[in-house]
């Protein structure tokens, strides 16, 4: 299967969670704007169909959720993105309490 035709897998803490490929074109679009996102960047773009985006510690979460969290405030509104990406975000944030609680 085409890659670009299917939909890519993010690792959390809570669990590992799907968006389509468009979805990952923009977020990986918008990641690239951020500080710091090289590795974040490299790692969804080595990410396909058939294996998952593991997220880069430290930094990796809080890119993606920051990446998110500005799409849906250029949509007006977190909840006018497509419910698998706001269940993304959801994750992210428990991601990110489950690594503070960790240490």
């Amino acid at each position: 299967m085409n890659s670009r035709l299917g939909r890519v897998a993010i690792v959390t803490t809570r669990g590992v969670y799907v968006i389509d490929w468009v979805a990952r074109d923009v977020l990986v679009a918008r990641l690239r704007t951020l500080e710091d996102s090289d590795r974040m960047v490299r790692a969804f773009e080595a990410a396909g169909a058939s294996h998952p985006v593991k997220l880069p510690e430290p930094e990796g979460p809080e890119l993606v959720l920051e990446a998110i969290e500005g799409w849906g405030r250029d949509l007006g509104t977190v909840t006018a993105l497509d419910a698998r990406l706001v269940h993304l975000r959801e994750a992210l944030y428990g991601h990110l309490l489950d690594r503070d609680l960790r240490d």
